[in-house]
């Protein structure tokens, strides 16, 4: 049989040899490609002068009598310096800037020095947009106590580069860079020229919530019956404020946190009377005062670890003047003029009294009541509960798992023993009792109440309900004197 040969595959070889020299220019060529498509910015022509340290200006702070400084896509300002070495703002909203602020400024501004990157640059316009220069991140302006003065324009920091960021000179064609201290220190908006000092306003610790007009006198005002402390204070607000009546709970929550949410913005100007006239706070739209009783505050710190502060007691005034915008009002606080977020401002100034008083006719809970009466034609029923603290036999006091303490409890009506369990929850039903409707404004009744609840608290407070007939299925409901609602007839009993 006749050998077949093995085909030769020297000419294949050959063929992938080129192949992979091929592939590998490819790769090297596309690698060059990407390289140059990622570069971000061209480079400056390199001279002799490369990374040379020049000072662009040396003098004393004494010597700046004044600094112009307009930050991208914010208001530029401009302040000039006292001879105390105070920097006042120039213009109609004149304030003075906050110390600390002036001292970096005063002292960074002094001794700039810079490094050339290039000598007679005069760059593209995809040159200038790539430093940063055609819309410098601030203009810097200082004139000297000479006559002199400097433009500084700081542009952007090359990519993969913090430390430093492109600049220019007004008058100089070098490109230069100056150190991105230089650069941060010179990023001051207006609005961080006065330090503020916010509002401290804690919910728990308000005790008053009062609105009042442009003349000063109260439209709307909200009172604590009690102390910051009690157990039951959320229940023990009173609308003192067209009429005296109590206030719900749950609304005053949120009429409180509403008030503690209240923040101030940007520092606009001192207040003087061209100032307080500019921004309608001569005629204020309306005025909130909220005074806080002392009291101690518990809060997480930054470190996770729980602490308490005690904070003494306190009235906050703040006069709301004109509208800058659908968004922001000027707020008038302790001599100056602010920027006020209206959203956080809402939910104080639009507080409705109406939405704010109490639905439920009973006001004391079970476990604070000392005594209930109950007077109709029929005569008066008096129930009386007392509480004896349980002593356990080492002679402590007994207390329940959540540290509160125990009590026996008895009951007596009319002056004869009365069973506890029954009155309790005849009461803890007649607590759920809500009024039925409003009564037409100026309603007042054409006969005496037919009965009259007189509920005692444990620490002397006094509330009444009386009913009177207001239509032939309805009781108007006065609770200490005021009549606002009616319920159905009947629907206030206790039952037993």
């Amino acid at each position: 049989m006749q050998n077949v040969p093995k085909k030769k595959h020297a000419a294949r070889r050959h063929s992938r040899l080129l192949l992979l020299i091929f592939a590998v220019v490819l790769v090297a060529a596309a690698a060059c490609l990407l390289i140059f498509a990622r570069t971000p910015a061209p480079t400056p022509e390199a001279s002799a002068h490369e990374d040379e340290e020049i000072t662009l200006w040396a003098v004393e702070s004494a010597d700046i009598t004044r600094i112009r400084i307009a930050v991208r896509n914010q208001d530029a300002w401009s302040a000039v310096q006292t001879e105390s070495g105070a920097l006042v703002l120039e213009g109609e909203n004149s304030f003075t800037v906050d110390a600390d602020i002036a001292a970096t400024l005063l002292s960074g501004l002094k001794n700039v020095t810079a490094e050339v990157l290039s000598d007679d640059w005069n760059g593209t316009d995809e040159e200038w947009a790539a430093f940063g220069l055609d819309d410098p991140e601030s203009v810097v302006t200082v004139d000297f106590a000479d006559g002199s003065s400097h433009t500084l324009r700081i542009g952007s920091a090359p990519q993969y580069e913090n430390s430093w960021q492109y600049a220019q000179l007004d008058g100089d064609t070098r490109l230069l860079s100056v150190s991105r201290g230089l650069a941060e220190e010179c990023y001051v908006t207006r609005g961080s020229l006065h330090s503020i000092e916010q509002l401290t306003i804690h919910a728990d610790r308000l005790d008053e919530i009062t609105l009042l007009n442009a003349e000063g006198e109260i439209t709307q005002q909200w009172r604590l019956n009690g102390a910051i402390t009690n157990a039951d204070a959320q229940d023990r607000w009173m609308l003192t404020t067209p009429v005296s009546y109590p206030a719900d709970g749950t609304a005053m929550n949120t009429l409180r946190k509403s008030a503690a949410n209240i923040r101030l913005g940007e520092y606009i100007a001192d207040a003087t009377a061209e100032s307080i006239a500019r921004y309608g706070l001569d005629t204020p739209r309306l005025v909130i005062r909220l005074h806080q009783a002392a009291g101690t505050i518990g809060a997480v710190g930054t470190t996770g670890s729980y602490a308490t502060t005690d904070y003494p007691e306190a009235t906050i005034t703040l006069v709301i003047g004109e509208q800058e915008s659908d968004l922001v009002d000027y707020v008038l606080y302790d001599g100056g003029i602010y920027r006020c977020s209206t959203l956080l401002l809402r939910g104080v100034m639009n507080a409705d009294w109406q939405e704010t008083i109490t639905r439920y006719p009973v006001l004391t809970a079970l476990g604070n009541l000392a005594s209930l009466s109950r007077e109709t034609a029929d005569g008066v029923d008096t129930w009386v509960i007392t509480r004896t603290e349980q002593v356990a036999e080492n002679n402590e006091l007994v207390t329940d798992g959540e540290g509160n303490q125990v009590y026996d409890i008895a009951l007596t009506k009319n002056g004869e023993p009365s069973d506890y369990t029954a009155f309790s929850a005849a009461y803890n039903q007649l607590m759920m009792v809500t009024m039925s409707g409003r009564l037409p404004d100026g309603w007042t009744a054409a006969d005496a109440p037919h009965t009259v609840w007189t509920f005692t608290d444990v620490d002397g407070t006094v509330h009444t309900v009386a009913l009177t007939r207001y239509d032939a299925m309805h009781d108007a409901v006065a609770i200490d004197g005021v009549a606002l609602f009616y319920l159905i007839q009947g629907g206030f009993s206790l039952g037993i």
